[in-house]
């Protein structure tokens, strides 16, 4: 039993690492207008503390986190990855912030829009 439960303590979550992007985007951003002279800094802090929440985990992985900030202008974005790996061991999440819903809502508040790719590579073999 007990070996079980390392097993899951140290299994990639998907809902726990959306649920840390998510919290870093919002401590960052919530309430912020765009302002390219800043965006550089953003991207860093961002990296940083989703970075240093996944490390504090503690769980055998390498991270790779990636964002992206833009003016919300209407353009589009799209984003697409491709990787070889290890199905049941790593793991990917990309989040888009604000989501639809909230954009909608505060649509007039909101004047940037974030994606993070968060990729999480098992360091188990």
């Amino acid at each position: 039993m007990e070996e079980n439960q390392n097993i899951e303590e140290n299994t990639y979550s998907q809902e726990e690492v959306e649920g840390i992007v998510n919290k870093a985007i919002e401590d960052t951003l919530t309430g912020v207008q765009y302002d390219e002279s800043k965006v550089q800094g953003w991207i860093n802090l961002l990296c940083e503390r989703i970075t240093s929440s996944l490390i504090e985990q503690g769980k055998p992985y390498k991270y790779i986190v990636h964002c992206m900030i833009m003016q919300r202008n209407g353009a589009g974005a799209f984003v697409v990855t491709s990787q070889w790996w290890d199905t049941v061991a790593d793991g990917q999440v990309i989040v888009s912030w604000p989501k639809d819903k909230q954009a909608k809502q505060e649509q007039q508040k909101n004047t940037l829009h974030v994606i993070c790719s968060v990729f999480a590579v098992s360091m188990i073999t």
